[in-house]
């Protein structure tokens, strides 16, 4: 059981950047996973294309639009989260993570979300009176967590990178990713893999643009190890609770008491009141680091 549990810790990220359901939940099922096909040839990939899988299984049930279905749409999306965990931990233990794997991972992301936001609003939005006011609340509401999870994706990359030391302050974060384009685009790799570079750097532009001023960040980044995680610690694990995996599963409490409206309400008004408030205290943190540097 102690090597179970040592194996287990190794499969995670730092544990201030992990989110409370994933803990507690999806990451021991998705380890119990990666332990059944550890020996196999299965890949973090092929993890993550199952993950879609379910995300697309999700979809199809919710675009249904009966209890019942709404009931298996969330089952499946449980399942979801469940593969795209244990595709990173697999990839962890066996140190054989790539770059275009974790793109892959957060498109399929991405695209499990579109199938899912599509299966709703055909399954109950298209169903309720007010169906076009609703729509458009839907779409807010996808268009929240996609900006929840960029901003929280980029303060939880610039925790593991400021406040453990991992990638030198002063350098690049998408660097590897660079590299990578131009390896590729050199000895004639896929389209496809040279595409998702292309939108991934896209995606990482657009993600610091929404992060605020590149300059002070980069001051920020060049304080202290000790300094930063002191300061970012406890911010840092209430963002957390504005990743994905928070809002899938708030979206799958609703889905199983087949009320969408009110994840749909919860996303406007809930957590987006979480990410402003956020937001100004890590400004404030922020601010106070850049003073300090200077």
């Amino acid at each position: 059981m102690a090597s179970w549990f040592s194996e287990y810790r190794l499969s995670l990220k730092a544990i201030e950047i992990e989110e409370f359901f994933d803990l507690v939940f999806y990451r021991p099922l998705a380890f119990v996973v990666v332990k059944l096909i550890y020996r196999t040839n299965i890949t973090p990939n092929q993890l993550t294309y199952t993950a879609l899988f379910f995300g697309f299984v999700a979809g199809i049930c919710f675009s249904f639009g009966t209890k019942f279905s709404f009931l298996l749409g969330g089952l499946s999306y449980i399942l979801f989260n469940v593969f795209d965990c244990s595709d990173g931990q697999l990839a962890r233990l066996k140190k054989n993570g790539t770059p275009i794997g974790r793109i892959i991972d957060g498109v399929a992301d991405y695209l499990a979300g579109i199938a899912v936001y599509s299966g709703i609003t055909i399954g109950y939005i298209l169903n309720k009176q007010d169906f076009i006011l609703w729509i458009c609340l839907l779409f807010a509401a996808a268009a929240s967590h996609v900006v929840h999870s960029m901003i929280t994706d980029f303060y939880r990359q610039r925790f593991i990178r400021s406040a453990f030391g991992i990638n030198p302050p002063e350098g690049d974060p998408d660097e590897a990713y660079k590299n990578e384009l131009a390896r590729l685009k050199k000895e004639g790799g896929s389209r496809i893999s040279i595409n998702i570079l292309k939108i991934y750097l896209a995606y990482s532009s657009r993600q610091n643009k929404l992060t605020g001023d590149k300059d002070k960040n980069q001051l920020v980044d060049q304080v202290k190890p000790a300094d930063f995680y002191k300061k970012n610690v406890t911010l840092m694990r209430f963002w957390t609770f504005l990743g994905p995996t928070t809002q899938i599963t708030f979206l799958v409490i609703t889905s199983l008491l087949f009320r969408p409206d009110l994840y749909i309400l919860g996303m406007l008004i809930g957590f987006n009141l979480l990410a402003l408030i956020l937001y100004i205290f890590q400004r404030i943190t922020d601010y106070q680091l850049s003073i300090q540097k200077a």
